[in-house]
């Protein structure tokens, strides 16, 4: 009894602890201080109506305020004999920069009043850099899906980030950082590396996981095979000319030759949740440029078949999509959805929006099985298809899994309408339980309004 008494003791002591840890004031930081953790404002033209982790002013740089103690107007050299004792790595990887060679110093990036320091942007980079800031520019100019365009607007005007609580949405913004920061997103600071931005490497950590898996088709594919034989034999400083390189690689054929625009050959599709005609005569050009690209190392009757099969395979994937939808479709004409939309809490624009409104986080069951269906499954269909990786497009991540999708919506559904049909004869109609509006999280999301004008 006594062993057993200390046990329950000790349970009460830890569920103590814990009670108290969860009821602590999550407005406070680490040094007690409210709100230290957040800026004034976000960014974007919503800016007003949400504010930023403090981690923001690093992913954008029209939001960085300097705050250190040292004051003073310093030369290049006093920049980089201060800063080899207090960020020694950060002076490594300068030193070994054609930045360094060159003379170009900190306060090129950064400005030399310290009280006055700047986060750099492409117009940072322009005055040397200015063909390749002119393509970036260009790219924004040309729409999706532009990596000059990543942030403002396609982060800062979208529900994801808007609707969410901040601190959940800095991982987006840690990828879509590019659209504000650019440069130093693919030649990472502060070695500026072109050969390190040649890497498929440069790009897996954005273009990866569930819903795009770039890297993953790609790594999985043949050239992916090649890379991981001889990606230590090959020559990086090489540029992406034809020729220099045995195996395509992201920057290879989405760059090539070094074009920082990087939707020049692109035909947007949403990630592959849009279905796109690609063989649509208004997309020729770009289907030319791509069996150019293809001709480095393939003949260009193989490139057009295989392009050819990746339209074949998203029609066939964008069969089932539809299938899917009006299964969804009927259940709300037929008033059987669980629960209907104004029995959900409000999306960002203050009405409820279905899965693909950016609401796939307070959803019926069966419209989360179709958000999934599009935006994994079947965008990997094409990815897969579009990288020639065969096991991607088909077993791995896409046809077969967007078939046991569609097999779960049906069920879903069925069992949705039988449940229907016993309420109504018994004479016991739905009501929706309240969490679908109100919860400790769903209290958090927010409307967000239009500013005005």
């Amino acid at each position: 009894m006594r062993h057993r008494d200390l046990a329950v003791r000790g349970g009460l002591f830890v569920f103590a602890v814990l009670a108290l840890i969860l009821s602590a004031d999550a407005g406070q930081s680490q040094t007690g201080t409210p709100d230290a953790k957040y800026l004034p404002r976000g960014g974007g033209k919503y800016a007003d109506q949400w504010r930023a982790p403090s981690v923001f002013q690093w992913l954008d740089p029209d939001l960085f305020t300097p705050n250190n103690p040292i004051q003073g107007i310093f030369d290049g050299e006093t920049c980089v004999g201060c800063h080899a004792g207090s960020t020694p790595s950060i002076v490594n990887d300068w030193k070994a920069s054609k930045h360094a060679a060159a003379k170009v110093y900190c306060a090129a990036c950064h400005g030399n009043d310290h009280q006055k320091l700047t986060m750099p942007k492409p117009e940072t980079c322009e005055n040397c850099h200015t063909t390749q800031v002119a393509q970036f520019r260009e790219e924004r100019k040309a729409g999706h899906p532009a990596h000059a365009r990543a942030m403002d607007p396609d982060t800062y005007a979208n529900a994801w980030q808007l609707n969410k609580p901040p601190a959940e949405v800095v991982g987006c913004a840690q990828c879509h950082r590019i659209g504000s920061v650019g440069c130093d997103s693919c030649h990472t600071r502060h070695k500026f590396s072109a050969a390190e931005a040649r890497q498929p490497t440069a790009c897996m950590s954005c273009h990866s996981g569930v819903d795009h898996r770039d890297f993953e088709v790609w790594e999985n594919a043949k050239h992916g095979n090649i890379w991981h034989a001889e990606r230590h034999q090959t020559d990086w400083t090489k540029p992406l000319a034809r020729g220099n390189y045995r195996f395509p690689t992201c920057a290879y054929c989405h760059m090539p030759g070094g074009d920082h625009n990087t939707v020049r050959n692109t035909v947007y599709a949403a990630m592959g949740t849009k279905e796109v005609n690609r063989g649509a005569l208004e997309h020729k050009e770009k289907r030319d440029r791509w069996v150019g690209i293809c001709s480095d190392c393939h003949s260009s009757r193989f490139a057009r078949a295989q392009l050819d099969y990746m339209d074949e395979a998203v029609s066939v994937s964008f069969q089932k999509v539809r299938e899917a939808k009006k299964i969804l479709e009927d259940l709300y004409k037929d008033g059987v959805m669980e629960p209907m939309p104004q029995a959900l809490a409000p999306g960002w624009t203050g009405g409820h929006a279905a899965a693909f409104g950016g609401m796939n986080y307070n959803v019926p069951a069966i419209e989360r099985l179709f958000y999934e269906m599009v935006a994994y499954a079947t965008t990997n269909t094409f990815k897969g298809a579009a990288h020639n990786s065969g096991g991607a497009a088909t077993y791995t991540f896409g046809a077969f899994e967007a078939d046991k999708y569609l097999a779960a919506i049906k069920s879903e559904a069925e069992k949705m309408r039988r449940l229907d049909r016993i309420e109504k004869k018994i004479g016991v109609p739905y009501a929706p339980s309240d969490f679908w509006k109100h919860g400790e999280y769903t209290d958090t999301l927010k409307v967000i309004t239009e500013p005005k004008k």
